[in-house]
């Protein structure tokens, strides 16, 4: 059996990779190397330009989706609202009146209809100034880690500017290299049983996501990613691993 070590200008991990060609049986009874990675890193950019008023999050913080990162200064939107309800009260106030007058034919129609509109343009008005003081809230579209702070407060937000960069850890993507001839012996779906043994010792259950259909000729090996579950994000991306696969029943 020839083995030999191939680094992975990607990870710069290690990979053993297994050049003969053993009998398939073979491949279920052993583990092969592996590594953790999060399902994806995301650069959260702002919707809105300004400057960074208060950062709610800080790197290694859980975050969920929805959940309100960085807030720019809103001094500007929160005046707009204000004047957008006092506004809104007094055209309300005179539409009141006005509907009265109305009833009794003490005013024209159109005076009432301006009126009416104009009452029609102050919600619109309030509710255009809202969206402008949400879109000074930046948020995470996804459930995750916080990784790096990339702006903080004083410093100038904009769309091309990301602020935070965060990992979504569920599910996490399990890598790992196969010698070419148990290509055969691989399918999407198919489970396998994976151990971390740094820094603690848990078993797990993955399942095949992707299959490399371009082979490494060089290492005469190829690439299969794994899915492992991960919804109480307690478990670290990063980690080397083992991984045993199963034979499909």
């Amino acid at each position: 059996m020839i083995k030999f070590m191939k680094r992975n200008l990607m990870t710069g991990w290690l990979f053993l990779v297994v050049t003969t060609n053993l009998p398939a049986q073979d491949f279920y009874q052993q583990s092969f190397d592996c590594m953790l990675k999060p399902q994806m890193v995301i650069k959260v950019g702002s919707p809105a330009q300004g400057i960074i008023d208060k950062l709610h999050v800080q790197r290694g913080d859980t975050v969920v989706q929805g959940q309100t990162l960085v807030s720019l200064d809103s001094e500007l939107e929160q005046i707009g609202i204000t004047l957008s309800n006092q506004r809104l009260k007094l055209l309300k106030d005179q539409l009141d009146r006005l509907e009265t007058l109305k009833q009794q034919n003490m005013v024209s129609q159109e005076l009432y209809e301006n009126t009416k509109f104009e009452y029609l343009m102050a919600e619109l008005d309030l509710k255009k100034n809202s969206l402008f003081l949400e879109r000074n809230k930046v948020k995470s579209q996804v459930k995750g880690v916080v990784t790096k702070n990339l702006l903080y407060p004083g410093e100038y937000a904009y769309e091309q500017s990301p602020v935070v960069e965060i990992a979504k850890m569920d599910p996490l993507l399990v890598e790992v290299l196969l010698p070419i001839n148990f290509y055969p012996e691989i399918g999407v779906g198919q489970s396998a049983q994976l151990q971390i043994t740094n820094p603690f010792i848990k078993t797990y259950q993955a399942k095949v996501d992707v299959i490399d259909q371009v082979m490494d000729a060089a290492s005469n090996s190829f690439g299969v990613r794994l899915t492992l579950a991960n919804p109480n994000l307690d478990i670290p991306a990063g980690l080397m691993c083992s991984i045993q696969f199963k034979k499909p029943h």
